[in-house]
């Protein structure tokens, strides 16, 4: 984790084509299982998946939980660790809203910020769930999982600032968000409150 550098050449899916290649599959995926089914499924009916859905909301609570709990130990070693560099100017809320000039996509930090990239991919099988069981193609759910997996590639090709603080907020909802619906999936009951 330690020795940890963002790569073209050694990090799984850091090229641009990759990116624009397995955002146009996804999409172009996305649109023909919901063609399929139109022209195969007249009755309506959602396609039963069985425990699929509840075991991908567990493990994507897991991942999620995993990245905060990663991200948030690492980014605390690393402001300790390099403090006497920026100590005079900022704040250790400073350096997680804005990474020193010169930060290079590698260490701890950048490690977790690469795993939450490569756990857009999983993230992005819950369209096909949509689509399976409610027939519905949502754009918006496209738009918003491509943008997501653009967002954290450019935070790693770039060393965007503020990529911490955005990665500590999202694993921290994803993980209550998936839980919750791992918990309601299983039978349990769900919460009473319109929050929810």
């Amino acid at each position: 984790i330690v020795g940890f550098r963002w790569s073209h050449t050694h990090s799984w899916g850091s090229t641009w084509s990759f990116l624009f290649t397995a955002i146009a599959v996804y999409i172009t995926l996305s649109i023909l299982l919901h063609l399929f089914l139109l022209a195969v499924n007249r009755s309506g009916r959602p396609v039963p998946l069985g425990p699929i859905p509840a075991i991908h909301s567990l493990a994507m609570a897991l991942i999620s939980f995993t990245i905060f709990a990663g991200i948030t130990l690492s980014s605390a070693a690393e402001i300790h660790e390099t403090r006497w560099f920026w100590r005079r100017s900022k704040t250790p809320f400073q350096w997680l809203r804005c990474f020193p000039l010169g930060t290079r996509p590698s260490g701890r930090v950048f490690f977790w910020s690469y795993v939450y990239y490569l756990s857009r991919f999983p993230h992005m099988l819950r369209t096909f769930f949509t689509i399976l069981r409610r027939r519905k193609l949502v754009p918006f759910q496209l738009f918003n999982h491509s943008i997501l997996t653009v967002i954290s590639f450019l935070w790693l090709e770039f060393s965007q600032s503020i990529q911490v603080l955005a990665i500590l907020c999202t694993t921290l909802v994803y993980s209550v968000v998936y839980g919750y619906r791992f918990w309601t999936a299983v039978g349990l009951p769900g919460a009473c409150f319109p929050v929810v």
